[in-house]
């Protein structure tokens, strides 16, 4: 009679009671729920982006226009295109949101 090793039962114990066709479908189920994971992503990022050019385009045009505006409006307008060239760096550079530290 041939021994077993210690290890056998508690390889047996932990082996996985799915049939094939369970692990096919929880296989699918996380591969849909990755894609719309990915969606979501997808827009969040898209809708930030498109905002964050509408502003950066919106101060660019009151610098380069500075008679149609207030001084204080162009004060503020700087230092909102600061902050957004500044973020986008920090993020280029990092590739993650940067934190005041």
């Amino acid at each position: 009679m041939r021994k077993q090793s210690p290890a056998a039962g508690w390889i047996r114990r932990f082996k996985s009671r799915l049939t094939p066709s369970e692990i096919r479908s929880k296989i699918k189920i996380k591969e849909a729920d990755a894609w719309l994971q990915r969606a979501k992503e997808l827009v969040i990022t898209s809708a930030v982006v498109f905002l964050v050019a509408a502003i950066a385009c919106l101060c660019v045009w009151v610098i380069v226009h500075p008679k149609d505006f207030s001084p204080e409006t162009q004060k503020w307008v700087e230092t909102t295109l600061t902050a957004v060239v500044s973020a986008s760096v920090g993020y280029a550079v990092r590739g993650k949101p940067s934190k005041a530290d």
